[in-house]
């Protein structure tokens, strides 16, 4: 306790003395720090998930919570039932017979598992309910409203002010320089930034900084603050599935705290008996792969397996070794380094199976399956000989707590795991399904999605991995940097003196302490990033306070080490007050550039008129991307009451789900999804499979692939056949498909098939219905006749017109008349491209089509400065393209001074996406 209090006063007279770049130099940092939080949220990604978030608060909100799934036929079904418990392990059986069936359905709901649902309730509520509420409301056409969902875009503002706070804060009490800490929170934020959206994983991120902020104060403040994990863990396993991290750096954190506190020899024996029996799980858990038994490699369950048996007889052994008194170290260490190797060896054989070529050559999800287990066995060995090091030759050194402070660590601990279960609708549900999509078999399925790949995979779409790349670079710098300075401190410094007699200008400098667990946890949580690259926002959240603090304790050490060796004394130099000075203008010029310069592009992308829309055009539609979602298509079924078995794309499951009118009873919409975004929250793999499966083409295309052809029209047709049977057996009518789909396998082998056809067209999404079921029927003809109800003018005449061609009786002057009409509403390439489809099926439209053409490239030469400065002007800039291409193509006299304008096209079309884009 005295050495505590001690450490804790020489602590505080190296805070007491003055920081540079302090007092009203921080307010230029303050301000950088916010301008970065609010640029860093300015980053636009998709926002399929936020359209799933809508429909599920609105259904929780109005419904309560629970495992009955509301929008697809598909789903999980509620749980579980007596025939689920026939399927399960013996021992899950035992218990389910001895509880009872009702107190297993209470505490392990199955079926519907929403662990973001309070993110949802609050997405909605925020939306819908709230005063500023600015969502649609369903109650008049969607043309006529006003509609922003800005308050969304609010929410991420604040989340992330919040943040770069938080992380701010985490540095300052790790002991960096104020200005340095504030420098590392924005460059976390920045490095985060094009992963940045608006759903629940932001919530994650958030509470990512205030956890290992809890950490920090835990260990460098006072023990007690470690009870706020507690309500963090309540309210962050409701926000969102993330909150398993909790748990996950629980464990070095609980554990390394431990170790440092025991003798020596007792932490090592109990941490390679630890190390021994994780690798060993990590050998079982390959080999539970379906695919890895296949091969019937004949090894024993654990408690018959030789290796198992070695491995505790290894670990009794070293902890005989450890409690005899009379045993010389070095022995003892040989031993555990020895079977270390020999454990690991036989661990490692297991990881390479004979004849599992077989199935990696063929089996890509299988073969990343393998490649990630090796590569976590081998990454594992590596950080456990790096801490074996740190704990047998560094130990001293090592920062470390109190062992009624530990206790409370783990009293809280155990604290925030129960309050889990208790405080979540799912309860136990709620812990053993985050682990089922983390780790089983299957997960790696589930995963095939962009953002789960590696973060430096070059080609990946989704998210900016070199400001990573540049922290992870600099994390192993700053690393070695500040090994390097500890390792040249001075054996003997000068004699002591009592700590209350020196002054903040005099006092000695103490040498930091190894902080191991922080250690750990950033070096997962940075690996976890590697692996899987949606995980590099909190991998910069968890590593820049700790690079701040590198930076910070690396350069006091050299200018203590250097004042010792020529003054006698390990003081610290005051910084020059003209060099902090010149480093606060520095600072302040750069901060007011960057304020002008992310201040113009906010302007031009989100204040100027959008290039992309004509309708919806507030600060979140081009922030989410939802300006392409399907809100006139939902509208088209909400008014028609459609209802039955939809196949839809996968990420605009959850806007059809939320743009239509549940049931008041039972919050069931009319129009059931066959697949939507929530994936393995709401369905098994094998109807993501069937999903994947049919969109693919099946069959047919199956085919073609074995012959090596490429697909031709009559393949197309055999699609559209094989289509029809899998939608009938499924029981769908309706195909509902984005505009990214137009040009798929699915819709041209739909569009070959009489059976279905398009009863809704806009620019932004096809509805496809099968005309031989009655309600297809009476919304196919209706489409004719007038009868079925659109939700504009543009969509009715665009959807007559593209079907009239391709009636045996159709009229082509109305077809012409229909897209003539929606061209004079809208500039759409949509109609513009029907329009040349017509002039193929009648070539004696083509004048008629030319002068049409001629008189809109005209109206956008003369007028195009006057449409820049409205919205929507990509879709003219396009439509002039189109007509300018096909009149020249059919005009010859036109094609020369049609190329002229082809350059100033390009140029345009760059300048739009350069300028829509951030």
């Amino acid at each position: 306790m005295a050495q505590e209090l001690t450490n804790q006063k020489a602590e505080l007279l190296n805070v007491k003395q003055r920081q540079p770049m302090n007092g009203w130099i921080m307010l230029i940092f303050w301000w950088a720090m916010i301008l970065v939080a609010l640029q860093a949220s300015t980053h636009m990604v998709g926002a399929g998930d936020t359209w799933v978030a809508m429909a599920c608060g609105r259904h929780f909100i109005n419904h309560g919570v629970d495992t009955v799934e509301p929008f697809s036929a598909n789903s999980h079904k509620p749980g579980p039932t007596a025939e689920d418990v026939k399927n399960w392990p013996k021992w899950a059986q035992w218990v389910t017979d001895k509880v009872g069936l009702e107190t297993v359905q209470y505490w392990h709901p199955t079926g519907w598992v929403n662990q973001n649902w309070l993110t949802h309730v609050f997405f909605y509520w925020l939306t819908h309910i709230s005063p500023i509420a600015d969502a649609e409301t369903f109650d008049k056409p969607i043309v006529e409203q006003d509609i922003s969902y800005n308050s969304l875009v609010f929410w991420k503002y604040a989340l992330y002010i919040l943040t770069v706070i938080v992380v701010y804060y985490t540095g300052v009490v790790l002991g960096a320089n104020k200005a340095l800490s504030a420098t590392f929170a924005c460059f976390a934020l920045f490095i985060g930034r094009t992963f940045f959206d608006i759903r629940p994983a932001g919530f994650s991120n958030m509470l990512t900084a205030v956890l290992l902020f809890i950490f920090v104060l835990a260990v460098y403040k006072n023990y007690l603050y470690i009870w706020l994990i507690v309500p963090l863990t309540v309210l962050w396993c409701n926000l969102h599935g993330g909150y398993v991290y909790v748990f996950i750096v629980l464990v070095p954190f609980i554990g390394l705290h431990l170790l440092s506190l025991l003798p020596k020899k007792i932490s090592l024996a109990i941490y390679f008996s630890l190390g021994w029996l994780f690798f060993y799980a990590l050998a079982i858990k390959f080999l539970g792969h379906e695919n890895i038994k296949k091969l019937d490699l004949k090894i024993l369950p654990p408690p018959k397996d030789g290796l198992f048996i070695l491995i505790l007889l290894a670990i009794a052994a070293d902890f005989v070794l450890s409690f005899w008194k009379n045993i010389k170290p070095a022995i003892l260490y040989f031993y555990q380094f020895i079977f270390s190797f020999i454990i690991l060896i036989a661990v490692t054989g297991r990881f390479f199976p004979k004849g599992i070529e077989r199935y990696t050559q063929y089996n890509t999800l299988f073969a990343d399956y393998v490649s990630d287990s090796r590569q976590t066995l081998f990454v594992a060995a590596a950080g456990f000989f790096v801490v074996v090091i740190l704990l047998s030759a560094f130990k001293q050194n090592l920062k470390t707590i109190t062992v009624k402070a530990w206790w409370h660590t783990v009293a809280a601990s155990v604290a925030a795991f129960i309050a889990m279960i208790i405080f979540n609708p799912f309860r136990l549900t709620n812990l053993t399904h985050t682990f089922e999509v983390s780790v089983s078999e299957h997960a790696k399925m589930w995963k095939t999605v962009n953002e789960w790949h590696p973060a430096f995979e070059w080609s990946n779409p989704v998210g900016d991995e070199i400001p990573f790349l540049i922290m992870y670079i600099a994390a192993w710098m700053l690393l070695v940097f500040w090994v390097v300075c500890l390792l040249l401190k001075p054996k003997v410094v000068v004699r002591k003196v009592k700590a209350q007699n020196e002054s903040p200008e005099t006092a000695q400098y103490q040498w930091p302490k190894i902080d191991l667990p922080l250690l750990v946890i950033a070096a997962i949580t940075i690996y976890m990033a590697i692996g899987s690259r949606r995980f590099i926002p909190v991998a910069a959240i968890a590593a820049c306070p700790i690079l701040a603090m590198f930076i910070d304790s690396g350069i006091r050490m050299i200018v203590a080490g250097s004042n010792l060796k020529w003054k006698g004394k390990a003081v610290l130099s005051p910084f020059p007050i003209g060099a902090q000075r010149t480093l606060a203008a520095v600072a302040l010029v750069i901060v007011i550039l960057l304020t002008l310069w992310w201040g113009y592009w906010y302007k031009l992308i989100y204040l100027n008129p959008w290039p992309d829309s004509s309708f919806l055009t507030s600060v979140f539609m081009r922030m989410s991307a939802s300006y392409a979602k399907p809100f006139k298509a939902c509208q088209f079924v909400r008014d028609n009451e459609m209802e039955g078995i939809v196949f839809n794309y996968w990420t605009e499951g959850g806007f059809v789900a939320y743009g239509q009118i549940p049931d008041p009873n039972t919050g069931k919409t009319p129009l059931q999804l066959y697949m939507d975004g929530r994936a393995q929250a709401a369905y098994n793999t094998d109807a993501y499979q069937r999903w994947m499966y049919i969109m693919s083409g099946g069959d047919p295309v199956r085919e073609a692939d074995k012959a090596g052809r490429e697909l031709t029209a009559s393949d197309f047709e055999k699609i559209g056949k094989w289509l029809e049977e899998q939608f009938k057996m499924e029981g769908v009518w309706v195909v509902f498909m984005p505009a990214a789909q137009f040009d798929s396998v699915l819709i041209r082998g739909l569009a070959m098939n009489p059976n279905w056809r398009p009863a809704y067209m806009d620019d932004e999404q096809e509805i496809y219905v099968d005309v031989n079921t009655p309600q297809g029927r009476k919304l196919y003809t209706g489409v004719f006749n007038g009868q079925t109800k659109f939700p504009d003018e543009f969509s009715r005449l665009l959807t007559k017109g593209y079907n009239l061609p391709r009636l045996q009786q159709g009229d082509v002057n109305q077809a012409y008349d229909a897209l003539k009409a929606a061209l004079e509403i809208k500039p759409s390439n949509t109609a513009a491209i029907e329009m040349i489809r017509l002039t193929q099926y009648q070539p004696e439209f083509r004048p008629k089509v030319s002068e049409l053409f001629m008189n809109y490239f005209n109206d956008y030469q003369q007028n195009k400065e006057k449409y820049k400065k409205k919205d929507g002007f990509r879709d003219r800039l396009l439509l002039a393209m189109i007509t300018g291409n096909y009149v020249a193509n059919v005009n010859p006299q036109f094609k020369e001074e049609y190329s002229k304008f082809k350059a100033e096209f390009d140029r345009e079309m760059n300048r739009i996406s350069k300028t829509s884009r951030w």
